[in-house]
């Protein structure tokens, strides 16, 4: 092989000599730019790397022609999603693990050593013996801007190599992890991990995310239409540094150690004893407890107003953790999942710390779910190809064993994305053993759930049904395989059935309610006696110990002036019959068929609380900083947010929206109720 070869397959090979270069982002974030500095903080510090040794890149990507002599069943993903239809479009839906199979099964074919190129040797490579953010220069020409994916039509770059900028993601060896500011030689990424880099940026790509240094990643077994690759041929060096994992480094990038279970000193122990048997003996008498802020951010999280879809469990320990999504645009690849726990001693939430994320990458969706049974906490999360603009999503899910100190890697319940997958917070355990993960359909405006008895295998019966169930079929007396409105709340009934509250109003005007008596396999509509409630805001709905169903709602649109909202009948915070409005709590005692019980959560206090995004919506009231915010006066609650709700073991009720967090007991929903 001298300089250049063809395989037997027609892909082409560009000799790479060996060299140096300094490898990240040279030209550095503007400081000033918050958004900025999230992407590009993994492309730091700038170090010099050297490559030992010649290999040879392929000049393009993978082709569809070309993979599909190695596995003819992909040609089944052509044209899915509108990209990749033709012989010569370069391959996607191909996840990492393929993509190894695909250069295993080459080498046998060939003799030769092909691989997947190391991130060293890709950025080098790509780069060309340039030092601008496109080997073009400062700026990305419209050719390399492509929705088609046909290879080599753009300009190479100096060194022969095509589509370097756009068209698709390249999956690479290493595993994912930040830099250090040494010098290298032939490095070979981190010795293990949780995601695969992949570099180059897409098609569908804005030009930050297509410059050479950019970085990004990916869980292994994750496959959708932005992702393929190229290959290389060459040895791994035998001799190439391999980088090892620093514990707060790993705790940082993975999340992993999160402050959510602390050892306790034997004196900590028996204060939090104490303050079990004082919940316990408050949960006797009617208890309110004024609204506290829980999304306390840092520099590790710094959206100060979009949280978004939070989850609530109970801990092992007693105490609570709380997830949501912040991001500074819902669509956006800086999203991180933050999250907070609460002592349940000393009655407060410590400072958000970064709970998960994936690199340049949009996770959406959150719930949190601690089966106590098997001692497991569950942390399932949507997986976007990107920015999320068209909202198609991998589910996954993360467990941890030891409480929440800890947490496994995670791993994908639907491995294709798909319109089903904005994971909701509504996560149960049926009577028979099964886990039901609720997640948004959006392409039909519905709620899907995916079923699993063991936690490891998922199944989802509206994908077993598929198509067609247009977005308006949801009316009374009819039936489907989703839960009529999108971020539906789920509780199982006394008999087995499966009652859903969901977003919308198509059903008269009111909340939608859904029923299921095969599993959630088949949901059966009807309308409720709620208000259904908007954009800006989720209900939630759980099984208390004492019996009764508790759904927390609003009772309004979100964008309603106060002067124009109708409420609802309810108590007050002084107990009075009347017209409430916002944030409410509403109890039934016959499986969801009547809501007799309606009260207020307000301290009828007039203190003004902080509540959501002030940008997004301009009908509010605003403090000094500029933070939207709502008075608890006797018959008015929190006007919009996203909720969830868990009741712990000591009986405590705890409900948060997207700030705050409201504690409350059964006694006191039911104290005025007869009198």
């Amino acid at each position: 092989m001298q300089g250049k070869y063809t395989n037997f397959l027609g892909m082409d090979f560009v000799g790479i000599k060996p060299g140096s270069f300094m490898m990240g982002d040279l030209q550095g974030p503007n400081q000033d730019d918050n958004l900025q500095r999230l992407i590009r903080e993994d492309e730091a510090p700038v170090h010099k790397v050297t490559i030992t040794q010649l290999f040879y890149m392929a000049a393009a990507p993978v082709t569809n022609k070309q993979y599909e002599v190695f596995a003819p069943e992909h040609r089944r993903y052509r044209g899915r999603n509108g990209f990749s239809f033709n012989d010569d479009d370069a391959v996607v839906f191909v996840s990492w693990y393929d993509a190894a199979a695909f250069c295993r099964w080459l080498s046998h074919k060939e003799g030769r050593p092909y691989r997947l190129p190391t991130e060293a040797e890709w950025e080098y490579a790509a780069r060309a013996g340039t030092a601008t953010a496109y080997f073009t220069g400062g700026q990305l020409p419209p050719e390399f801007k492509r929705k088609d994916l046909a290879i080599k039509q753009a300009a190479p770059n100096p060194w022969g190599l095509y589509d370097i900028h756009g068209l698709v993601e390249e999956w690479c060896y290493d595993w994912y992890g930040p830099y250090s500011e040494d010098e290298k030689a032939d490095p070979l990424g981190y010795d293990h991990g949780v995601f695969k880099v992949l570099r180059g940026g897409s098609h569908s790509t804005d030009d930050e995310y297509l410059r050479v240094s950019n970085r990004m990643a990916q869980i292994p077994e994750a496959r959708n239409w932005l992702m393929g690759f190229r290959v290389v041929i060459g040895e791994l060096p035998s001799d190439g540094y391999v980088y090892r994992w620093d514990h707060q480094e790993r705790r940082k990038i993975f999340a992993i150690g999160n402050r959510c279970l602390k050892t306790v000193s034997e004196r900590e122990a028996q204060a939090r004893a104490q303050a079990a048997e004082r919940d316990l003996k408050l949960a006797a008498a009617p208890y309110f407890s004024e609204p506290r802020t829980y999304v306390k951010l840092s520099y590790e999280c710094p959206f100060g107003y979009h949280n978004h879809q939070p989850a609530l469990t109970e801990l092992p320990n007693g105490d609570l953790l709380a997830a949501w999504y912040t991001t500074e645009t819902e669509e956006g690849r800086e999203l991180r999942y933050a999250a907070s726990r609460f002592d349940s001693q000393r009655r407060q939430w410590e400072p958000a710390s970064v709970f998960w994320l994936i690199p340049d990458r949009n996770p959406h969706g959150c719930d949190l779910f601690w089966d106590p049974e098997n001692n497991v906490i569950y942390h399932f999360f949507g997986v976007a190809a990107a920015e999320n603009k068209g909202l198609t999503i991998a589910v996954a899910v993360r467990q941890s064993f030891d409480g929440g100190s800890t947490w496994a890697p995670p791993r994908l319940i639907s491995p294709d994305f798909s319109h089903r997958g904005q994971v909701i917070s509504s996560t149960i355990k049926t009577s028979d053993g099964r886990i039901l993960v609720f997640c948004d359909d959006l392409k039909y405006h519905g709620t899907a759930v995916y079923v699993s008895g063991d936690g490891i295998n998922w199944t989802c019966p509206a994908a077993e049904q598929e198509e067609p169930q247009e977005e308006r079929q949801f009316a009374e007396g009819k039936t489907g395989p989703l839960i009529a409105g999108i971020h539906a709340s789920v509780v199982e009934l006394d008999d087995g059935t499966l009652l859903a509250a969901g977003r919308g109003r198509d059903i008269n005007g009111s909340m939608p309610f859904s029923l299921s008596a095969d599993g959630g396999r088949t949901w059966t509509y009807r309308a409720s006696e709620l208000p259904p409630v908007s954009g800006g805001q989720r209900h939630a709905m759980i099984r208390l110990q004492e019996g009764p169903i508790l759904l927390i709602g609003f009772t309004d649109r979100r964008d309603l002036p106060r002067e124009e909202m109708k409420g609802v009948s309810g108590f007050d915070a002084n107990g009075r019959l009347t017209q409430i409005t916002g944030l409410y709590a509403a109890l039934s005692f016959d499986q969801g068929k009547t809501w007799p019980i309606k009260r207020v959560l307000s301290d009828g206090s007039g203190r003004r609380v902080e509540s959501t995004d002030p940008n997004q919506y301009v009908e509010c009231a605003k403090d000094k900083n500029g933070n939207r915010i709502f008075t608890m006066d006797p018959t008015s609650g929190e006007a919009m947010g996203y909720c969830a709700a868990v009741q712990a073991r000591n009986g405590m009720i705890h409900v948060i929206s997207s700030r705050q967090h409201y504690m409350f007991n059964y006694q006191w929903l039911i104290e005025h109720h007869w009198g």
